[in-house]
């Protein structure tokens, strides 16, 4: 069994009129010689928002699905990286008003299975010094409604644990 969520439409234009001006801005801004603190300063703002939001803008506009459920992981696209059911401790929703976006919350038992590699250990580390949950789903960019979709992940986690006691 398969499910699948969208990215939600409403954000294509959004993060791409956002994104074009300002990686545009920031490149017209360079200045001669290339290498400079204040060029330096530059691509380090291009290259920290283009890793953010350039993948998504690319998955929302070729339509990959957000999140893929299956009988045996979660397929974050967000992130770009699968979660199997056995190795989540717990599931959450997060939806604090309307000044914070709606989260799903997933503490996984080993969080040293999936952030292993130097850099992954290194963004993990900081990101606990901020939230001690192990990752965070911004669900407001999924198609759908949030707390449907919470409860969408919620059975395929449950389902598996009931299945694996009763087989």
């Amino acid at each position: 069994m398969k499910t699948e969520y969208r990215f939600s439409p409403l954000w294509v234009p959004i993060i791409t009129l956002l994104l074009a001006p300002f990686v545009y801005k920031c490149f017209s801004s360079l200045t001669a010689p290339l290498l400079n603190p204040a060029n330096a300063v530059y691509g380090a703002l291009i290259f920290i928002v283009s890793y953010i939001f350039l993948p998504m803008d690319i998955k929302l506009i070729f339509n990959i699905p957000a999140i893929v459920l299956t009988d045996e992981c979660l397929k974050n696209n967000f992130g770009g990286y699968s979660v199997q059911w056995e190795d989540i401790a717990d599931i959450k929703f997060s939806d604090s008003g309307r000044r914070s976006f709606a989260t799903l919350i997933i503490n996984l038992k080993d969080p040293e299975k999936y952030f292993a590699s130097p850099v992954k250990k290194a963004v993990y580390k900081i990101k606990q010094l901020f939230s001690p949950n192990d990752i965070l789903i911004r669900i407001d960019f999924v198609a759908g409604d949030n707390e449907e979709i919470f409860e969408t992940v919620k059975a395929y986690w449950t389902r598996h644990f009931e299945s694996r006691h009763l087989a």
